[in-house]
């Protein structure tokens, strides 16, 4: 066991020299008995500097874990409750955007068929207008998630689906039947 009041950098440098040593004396050919009891010995040091050397690094590594697990432990309700109100707002905002790109699209539809009908551009575009300023304001981006249609007709290789695997392979436009890529709104949070 290393001793408790030498500092970090004596045993480093004291770790570093019975490397240093232990290098040159293991530079030896096992090509008979006594060759072969040096090198046992060699392992033996070797396993005993190594020893220390982790006694060492856990002592002082393990109370820094610790303590890095008790503070993220009191943090962790905290991050939970925020994870949860972020989760519900976006979920809010997603739906309310798909309100609007619906409402957006039978307004499109509408001004269409006013012009059709002989409606002014200028006229029938002005009611697109006013969902697309408050589409503006939901920041959004469309990120291409997995959906499995019919995980009976996916291939043996994705049997146990490995949704990377999948994913890659259709964004370089290799079918995988039962899978596809569709779009998914993720809210951007800008503030």
């Amino acid at each position: 066991m290393v001793k408790e009041n030498i500092s970090q950098q004596e045993v480093v440098e004291k770790a570093q020299e019975q490397v240093e040593a232990l290098v040159i004396d293991s530079r030896i050919k096992v090509n008979s008995k006594q060759t072969l009891e040096v090198s046992i010995i060699q392992l033996g040091n070797i396993k005993e500097v190594r020893k220390n050397v982790k006694e060492y690094k856990d002592s002082v590594v393990k109370p820094i874990k610790e303590g890095i697990k008790n503070f993220t432990d009191r943090l962790k309700p905290i991050e939970e409750k925020l994870d949860i109100m972020e989760s519900y707002l976006k979920s809010e905002q997603i739906k309310y955007s798909n309100r609007l790109d619906k409402e957006r699209e039978e307004r499109e539809k509408k001004a269409m068929e006013e012009v059709e009908n002989g409606t002014s551009i200028e006229r029938a575009s002005k009611k697109i207008d006013n969902v697309k300023k408050i589409e503006d304001n939901i920041s959004v981006r469309i990120d291409k998630v997995l959906r499995i249609t019919d995980e009976s007709k996916l291939p043996r290789e994705y049997l146990i689906p490995d949704e990377r695997k999948i994913i890659d392979a259709l964004k370089a436009g290799i079918g995988v039947s039962g899978a596809e890529l569709e779009d998914k709104k993720v809210i951007i949070n800008r503030y």
